[in-house]
């Protein structure tokens, strides 16, 4: 442990940097915690910019999986063209709360250098949380509810799930 200490190469430091980086983006910041893509992509990243790469990748994901999982939810109520509406209309609204509470975490985005230089890894992780918090919320009419739901609006019970698939 006291070998980080003695007098560090340029490769130590970034190495150090990174794992200070994932010890304050991932463990102590609950918002952004979960990734693990990021987590694994980090076990090989030694400079910022490897960092930075990881949390984009991380980002990439998120938004993979979140229209993997619009599209499945899409397909599922092809049938109801409400919902489908109405889901379209919620996505799109979705994209511009992620901008605006993005917008809001960072505000000083167009102040050069105000973030230091680890802002691209926070601004993709930010991002990536956000989109997968979306996710989960999306999920919910994949999943559906238990039969009896009063209370499940337009996600499906299993019985619907079964009929119109």
């Amino acid at each position: 442990m006291f070998a980080l200490f003695q007098s560090p190469g340029p490769g130590r430091l970034r190495r150090v940097a990174a794992i200070v980086l994932l010890a304050v983006f991932g463990r102590f910041n609950p918002a952004i915690a979960h990734g693990g893509v990021f987590d694994e992509c980090l076990k090989g990243a030694s400079t910022q910019t490897e960092v930075n790469d990881c949390a984009a990748s991380s980002l990439k994901a998120s938004n993979a999986e979140l229209e993997r999982v619009y599209g499945t939810v899409l397909s599922m109520y092809k049938d109801d063209p409400a919902f489908i509406d109405r889901l379209k209309r919620s996505q799109k609204l979705w994209r511009q709360l992620l901008a605006a509470d993005f917008a809001m975490m960072y505000p000083h985005t167009d102040e050069r250098g105000y973030y230091g230089s680890a802002f691209g890894t926070c601004a993709a992780r930010a991002k990536a949380a956000l989109t997968r918090r979306r996710v989960e919320f999306l999920k919910q009419w994949i999943k559906g509810t238990q039969d009896g739901d009063l209370c499940a609006g337009s996600r499906k019970m299993p019985f619907q799930r079964t009929q119109r698939n």
